[in-house]
């Protein structure tokens, strides 16, 4: 009986010895499996961080140049805005008649009409502007008030274009008494041929009026709305 019990008990022992003996084997085994999964997931992941470094420094490349466009657009915009400035200051510009008095007793003799600029080309007639060009120069209103003086029936008309071909004069006019009716649509329309440089031009004319002075009215009221005109006789 004390044999088998003695056996029994060294069976156990042993058991025992062995169960210890195989433990920290196990554990170590584990731990190496873990530290080679963590390892084989950084080499998956290893390619995506050095794209977000590279990514990093392109964002701060961007962002400086941003920061170079940003300081730049002040100084761009001031220039534009000088330059719009400059422009409306070159078109709106109000042409003014300047008008001299002239006393009764005085003799007065009429100017010498100035030389006539070259027409432009019926295809400027007809373009999409806000106003048609003149092209040929107004009478001296000196000249035409001096007129208006020594001969009682003169009359004044509004010049809104010169054209080279008669049959541009109807078009023309349809086209300007569309564009200002509030002004053309008060008055009569005639025409005057003249021979300028041996050339024949053919003026597209408005109204009549009796004096000089109610003629320049109508005619800056007609230019206040975008149109081309000069006041002469006829």
């Amino acid at each position: 009986m004390n044999k088998t019990l003695l056996c029994v008990t060294a069976v156990l022992f042993s058991s025992v010895m062995v169960g210890c003996a195989s433990q920290p084997e196990q554990t170590g085994a584990s731990t190496n499996k873990e530290i080679e999964a963590e390892l084989a997931e950084w080499r998956k992941l290893k390619p995506g961080v050095q794209r977000l470094v590279a990514i990093e420094g392109e964002l701060k490349g961007l962002l400086a140049t941003l920061e170079t466009i940003t300081d730049d657009e002040p100084t761009a915009q001031l220039a534009v805005a000088e330059s719009s400035h400059n422009v409306q200051t070159q078109v709106l510009t109000p042409v003014h008649f300047e008008e001299k008095k002239f006393p009764a007793t005085a003799p007065v003799q009429m100017a010498a009409a100035p030389a006539i600029k070259t027409a432009v080309s019926d295809e400027a007639l007809t373009a999409e502007h806000n106003s048609i060009p003149v092209t040929e120069q107004n009478s001296d209103p000196q000249s035409l008030i001096a007129a208006e003086s020594e001969t009682e029936s003169v009359s004044f008309s509004l010049q809104l274009a010169s054209v080279t071909k008669e049959e541009a004069v109807d078009p023309t006019w349809v086209q300007l008494k569309k564009r200002h009716p509030e002004v053309l649509g008060q008055l009569d329309f005639h025409s005057e041929q003249v021979l300028v440089a041996n050339r024949t031009y053919y003026r597209v004319k408005a109204g009549r009026f009796d004096s000089y002075n109610e003629a320049k009215q109508s005619c800056k009221l007609l230019m206040s709305s975008g149109a081309s005109c000069i006041v002469n006789k006829g």
